[in-house]
């Protein structure tokens, strides 16, 4: 028994390695760190805080006109999350590391994207979940500051919504893009400059039925003078 437990000691180290290295090769891949802002947390909750825009330039003339920077925060609560598989242990001890090596990467590729998963679920609850003004995230009516009201949930009425062609599609694209290059900030600025050359870090998110015609479309719009 003695010599078991301790070949099923090392058996275990060598599954840990396997499960940590592919949850951060999992992670390199994982989406949410491309539109979320990654804050590590050392407590059961999280306080977080922002300023507003600082003032734009403006001639000077007379005395100076001091502004003071807005200031907004909301509050998360942390929640613990497990996913647990029952793993036989005289399997371990008899050394069959090839038999739950797929099952520790498939355990860490889950654990890698779970917070993926979190965040298409926010998304899709935006126009029923409020954010830090007090408004659903996505809603008409938005207001911070000098801003003006403003609208994020945009819609396009397609001629039939579960067979999208490429034109209504690309249609729908740029009316949003539009709206978007609308957008100010809380000093009443846009938050786009006027003279663009790029939008490199835009993203679209669409449901699997519109990944082929969305693909389509942005490669026509995009690519060989579109």
């Amino acid at each position: 028994m003695s010599l078991r437990t301790a070949a099923s000691s090392v058996t275990l180290r060598d599954l840990t390695v396997v499960f940590d290295t592919s949850a951060r090769r999992a992670a390199q891949s994982a989406f949410y760190p491309r539109i979320c802002n990654v804050v590590n947390s050392d407590s059961s909750d999280e306080k977080y805080a922002w300023l507003g825009d600082i003032p734009s330039i403006r001639e000077f003339l007379g005395d100076r006109v001091y502004k003071q920077l807005r200031s907004a925060d909301y509050e998360l609560v942390n929640k613990t999350w497990e996913g647990s598989q029952l793993i036989d242990r005289h399997k371990i001890a008899d050394d069959r590391l090839g038999f739950y090596s797929p099952v520790m990467n498939m355990m860490g590729t889950r654990a890698a994207q779970h917070p993926d998963n979190l965040l298409f679920q926010i998304i899709l609850a935006g126009e029923s979940a409020l954010c830090y003004d007090g408004q659903f995230f996505f809603d008409t009516d938005h207001s911070w500051g000098d801003s003006g009201t403003q609208s994020n949930d945009l819609t396009f009425d397609a001629t039939d919504p579960n067979a999208v062609t490429q034109t209504e599609f690309e249609d729908a694209y740029n009316q949003a893009r539009t709206q978007m290059l609308q957008y100010k900030d809380d000093a009443g600025e846009f938050l786009i400059q006027p003279t663009i050359t790029g939008l490199n870090n835009l993203m679209l998110l669409v449901p699997p039925e519109l990944e082929v015609v969305a693909n389509k479309t942005m490669r026509s719009v995009l690519v060989g003078g579109g």
